[in-house]
């Protein structure tokens, strides 16, 4: 039996929805004709996603800018309870 690629079970649903934005909206559209080649172009994909792509369920910021958001945010006060759900945009 394979392991999941989550630590969980339940996550794993996390990382197929993932696996599928990158498959679907990115490397359909480039040509990859050997494994390095596509090691790189998955790398590109990460990176337009994760610093590029902005989300509207993240207040249409990046990932990375999300993040930096919610790290400033929480330095500032520590128990804010909001900054745990990932869905609701920080203002």
């Amino acid at each position: 039996m394979a392991n999941s690629m989550c630590e969980a079970a339940w996550e794993n649903g996390k990382a197929e929805r993932i696996n599928g934005v990158i498959k679907n909206n990115y490397l359909i559209h480039w040509s990859i004709k050997t494994p390095k080649d596509l090691m790189l172009k998955v790398d590109r994909a990460v990176q337009l996603y994760n610093q590029e792509k902005p989300h509207s369920r993240l207040g249409y910021l990046t990932p990375v800018e999300y993040e930096k958001k919610v790290r400033t945010l929480a330095k500032g006060n520590p128990s804010n309870t909001e900054l745990s759900y990932p869905n609701k945009v920080l203002r």
